[in-house]
């Protein structure tokens, strides 16, 4: 996760966005304590600056971040990343 938020800062940007599919989202607020979850909202929680959503059409080994405009979007595939 972190290595999303690096990427679009690097290019002088805020992540607004996190998209993944809901298995990858129940991972994420498990195993990531600072995500605040949310009720009532088009998105089901907060990780640091990004509002993370749940899309069915996002893979299951990738993560989608990007800035409010869309000018940088990074799509992670977390299967090909080393521990």
């Amino acid at each position: 996760m972190g290595f999303g938020f690096s990427y679009v800062e690097h290019e002088d940007h805020l992540v607004e966005f996190i998209v993944a599919n809901p298995t990858v989202v129940r991972k994420i607020i498990r195993e990531i304590e600072p995500v605040q979850l949310v009720a009532g909202e088009d998105y089901v929680g907060i990780l640091w600056t990004g509002k993370i959503h749940i899309s069915d059409k996002v893979l299951n080994d990738q993560i989608l971040f990007a800035n409010s405009d869309f000018s940088v979007v990074l799509d992670l595939n977390i299967n090909k990343m080393e521990v």
